[in-house]
């Protein structure tokens, strides 16, 4: 099971549930509506990425989820450099996404135990939630074809 999914759901529920506290916390007394919707969105986000990698995610889908952190994690310094006022909380958001993105990628460079089949799927998981995984990662197979380059390790995994 994955670690990350926890802290990171509550922290994105959080962020959904009480954005104008969480922006209070770092500063921000007098946020509009629409910074407050912002960072709700924000907040829907990290909580869909938790729901979506809290069962062990395949390589592609940490990597993917790593590439999301670190995307969020660039577009949070360039409004730390852009906006004096929004500084405080961009970073800390950025340190957060950074840090997830690193635990993603680290997450990703371990070996998975041996995905569950027919035969030997463990009986608490549900036939539709084995389905649901197994259907998150074929798309995330599929955008990882696109999206990041092939490498031996990736050619060894598909053909064990």
């Amino acid at each position: 099971m994955n670690r990350l999914w926890l802290p990171r759901g509550f922290y994105g529920l959080a962020l959904t549930i009480g954005p104008a506290s969480v922006l209070r916390l770092v500063g921000i007394d007098d946020a509009s509506p629409k910074a407050t919707a912002i960072v709700r969105i924000l907040g829907l986000r990290d909580v869909t990425q938790a729901l979506i990698c809290a069962p062990t995610p395949t390589r592609p889908v940490a990597l993917l989820g790593a590439g999301v952190d670190g995307v969020h994690a660039a577009s949070m310094v360039a409004l730390a450099v852009a906006s004096p006022r929004w500084r405080r909380a961009a970073l800390l958001s950025g340190t957060l996404s950074l840090t997830f993105a690193l635990l993603g990628v680290r997450q990703a460079s371990r070996p998975r135990p041996h995905k569950p089949t027919a035969a030997n799927r463990p009986p608490t998981l549900t036939l539709h939630l084995y389905r649901l995984v197994d259907a998150r990662d074929r798309v995330a197979a599929a955008l990882g074809d696109v999206l990041l380059p092939a490498t031996a390790a990736d050619e060894q995994e598909r053909a064990a």
